[in-house]
């Protein structure tokens, strides 16, 4: 933010100066700007998605060993290995698991076992998740270029309004028509972003081979848990080939009573 207070002239002189630099970028315009273009900057940087893995050491009974690696399935873990303590019927599992997955995970063993299981967890790696951009496909970024050329239009304007040649009121024409093409862009960029965005949070190019690529959008009504998730193609909704299924679902069923997420909730579905 940029102040500017000069206190030559006199307080009709003040007036004049503070009046000058009423007009200028609005914060809305420079806070859209700048975050479509940081988006742009991540994409570019072809983006994965990511999740944290504990290494997971667990010691159990033979008894309770079933027990144990159904905690550990629900949970998305990947067994790495199992031993057997000489001597003793004492088992040692190694498992990579989610961080997400792990709330709770003491409480379930304890339950499931009878108090023979006890974890020990430690932060092993991050990996990488299976998303639509690593099938084949990569994301359009034209929708993406032509918000930040109209959010950047949108910008300029404001810019010259404030910084242009004259002072206010002299130069009202130039006020004048820098405002109405304000809000022409504004307008445009709203109704492009309506029209060929839509509710959609990615968008991508047909694949190598010809296929159309989808186009993945959801919805989440205001004071509702039933959450819709669309997966439809990108092509013209009247175009013979074009498909489109979708999944509602409330957001509760795919948590379990401690709060964590259910992976076993996803498969069916």
């Amino acid at each position: 933010v940029e102040v500017r207070v000069s206190g030559q002239g006199g307080p009709s002189g003040l007036a004049a100066d503070l009046q000058e630099d009423v007009y200028g970028p609005f914060s809305g315009q420079v806070m859209t700007s700048v975050a479509a273009c940081c988006r742009r900057a991540l994409t570019e940087g072809e983006p994965r998605l990511v999740e944290a893995m504990y290494l997971c050491a667990i010691q159990t009974s033979a008894e309770a060993l079933s027990g144990v690696y159904a905690v550990l399935y629900r949970r998305r873990a990947r067994v790495l290995r199992e031993e057997m303590r000489e001597g003793s019927d004492i088992f040692l599992i190694h498992a990579h698991l989610p961080v997400e997955a792990s709330f709770g995970l003491a409480d379930e063993l304890r339950r499931k076992s009878s108090g023979a299981a006890s974890a020990s967890l430690l932060l092993s790696h991050w990996e990488r998740l299976a998303v639509v951009i690593d099938a084949g496909f990569e994301e359009n970024l034209f929708i993406s270029n032509i918000k930040i050329a109209l959010g950047l239009a949108a910008i300029g304007f404001a810019l010259l309004a404030q910084f242009g040649p004259g002072k206010f009121p002299s130069n009202w024409w130039m006020v004048a028509g820098c405002v109405t093409a304000y809000c022409a862009v504004t307008v445009i960029l709203n109704w492009f972003s309506y029209k060929y965005e839509g509710d959609s949070y990615l968008v991508t190019k047909p694949s190598r081979a010809g296929e159309p690529g989808p186009r993945l959008s959801s919805r989440l009504p205001k004071y509702d848990d039933k959450y819709t998730l669309v997966i439809s193609s990108t092509l013209n909704r009247k175009a013979a080939g074009h498909k489109e299924v979708s999944l509602t679902a409330s957001v509760a069923d795919f948590f379990h009573a401690d709060g964590y997420l259910s992976d076993a909730a996803f498969k069916p579905r």
